[in-house]
C-alpha cells in the first residue's frame, strides 16, 4: 500500500501591516484620480476650470511622485519609512505651493 509523503515544513505567511495596506489603497486612489484629470484635459477648452483641475493634478501627482521617489530610495538604501515620509513632506510642500500660486495669480489678474 503506498504512503503519503510527510509534508515539508513551511513558514507561516507574511502579512503586510493595516498602515501598510492602507497606504497601498490610497496610492491607488491617487493613480486613479490622476488617470480620471488627465483623461479629462481632453475634452475641455482652455479656462479657469481647465487650470483648476490643472493644479489639482500637478498637486496630486507631485505627492505621488516624490513619495515613490522616497520609498525607491528606502527600499535601496534600507532606511524604511524615514525616505518615503520625506518624499510625502516634500511633495505635500510642493503641490501646495503650487496650488497656493495659482490661487494667488487669479486673486492678482482680479485685482490687477
Amino acid at each position: 500500500m503506498p504512503t503519503v509523503p510527510e509534508a515539508a515544513p513551511q513558514e507561516p505567511l507574511r502579512r503586510y501591516s493595516n498602515i501598510a495596506v492602507a497606504f497601498h489603497w490610497v496610492t491607488v486612489a491617487l493613480v486613479l484620480f490622476q488617470l480620471w484629470l488627465g483623461f479629462s484635459f481632453a475634452d475641455m477648452t482652455r479656462g479657469p476650470e481647465r487650470d483648476h483641475l490643472f493644479t489639482w493634478h500637478r498637486t496630486v501627482g507631485a505627492i505621488i511622485l516624490l513619495g515613490g521617489i522616497g520609498y525607491a530610495i528606502d527600499e535601496w538604501r534600507g532606511t524604511a519609512p524615514w525616505f518615503l515620509l520625506g518624499g510625502l513632506l516634500l511633495g505635500l510642500i510642493v503641490g501646495f505651493y503650487e496650488l497656493a500660486k495659482t490661487v494667488w495669480g487669479q486673486d492678482a489678474r482680479r485685482n490687477g
